[in-house]
This record gives structure tokens, sequence and C-alpha cells, in this order.
């Protein structure tokens, strides 16, 4: 094998495992960024039972009170399906992202695949054709030997 090629297969072993490197970043920067997802969930999901508490409280009070107080009663449930509305556009947004960055992981990864499948290859084309040079040799010495 030339020094050449090995230095080249070499370089394209480094090109591959920096590749790597970079997607396992990104992979753990997906992580995290689903962890924190989670975390604004939680939350969410906290605000939303005390809103709800807070709303049923809201109208226990409001039995006895004027039409007023009924209307404002309704512009509050309003105002709630609204927030739901835009937390469910929001949270669809954040999957629609999150899906994004998984398909460009997942393009990323296949590259990596069908690089390193080249490169499992010709080693193995290499070492192929290393043998057969090796054995065609050592006939060749036993003739003259």
């Amino acid at each position: 094998m030339d020094q050449n090629e090995f230095n080249q297969i070499k370089l394209d072993v480094y090109k591959l495992r920096s590749d790597l490197d970079r997607v396992d970043h990104l992979i753990d920067r997906l992580d995290s960024t689903i962890e924190k997802l989670t975390e604004v969930s939680a939350s969410v999901s906290q605000l939303l039972a005390v809103q709800t508490s807070r709303m049923e409280s809201l109208e226990k009070r409001t039995d006895g009170l004027s039409k007023a107080a009924f209307d404002s009663d309704k512009q509050i449930i309003v105002f709630d399906k609204e927030i739901h509305r835009d937390m469910e556009a929001n949270q669809l947004a954040l999957l629609a992202e999150m899906k994004s960055i998984r398909d460009e992981t997942q393009k990323k990864l296949d590259r990596l695949d069908s690089k390193l499948e080249f490169v499992e290859r010709w080693m193995w084309v290499v070492s192929g054709g290393a043998a057969v040079v090796g054995f065609i040799l050592s006939k060749l010495t036993e003739k003259f030997w």
C-alpha cells in the first residue's frame, strides 16, 4: 500500500471521527433541549393547574353576582381558551422544530454511515490486495531460493 493512500485513509478516518464528534455534540444539545422542554412543559402544566383552580374559585364566587360579573367570567374563559390555543400552537411549533433537528441529525448520521462503509470497503479491498500480493511474492521467492 502506498504511503499516500495510507495517509489519505487516516485523514478520512480522522474526518469521520471529527464528524461523529460533531454529531455527538448535536445529540447532546438535542438531549438538553428535550430536557428543557420537559421542564417547560411541567411548568406550564403547573401553571394550568393553578389557572384551572383559580377559574373554579372564580366561578364559585360569581354565582351570586350580577350580569356584568357573569360577562367578565365569560371573558376569562375565552382568554383561558386563547391561552390554551396559543400554548398548543407553541407546543406544535416546538415539536416541529425538534422533528427538524432530529431529521437533520439523522441525515448527518446517514452520511457518516455511508462514509464509514466506504472506508471499510476500501480497507477490505486493500487488505485483500495485500494478501494476494503477499501470496504472489511468497511464490516468486520460493522459485528463486
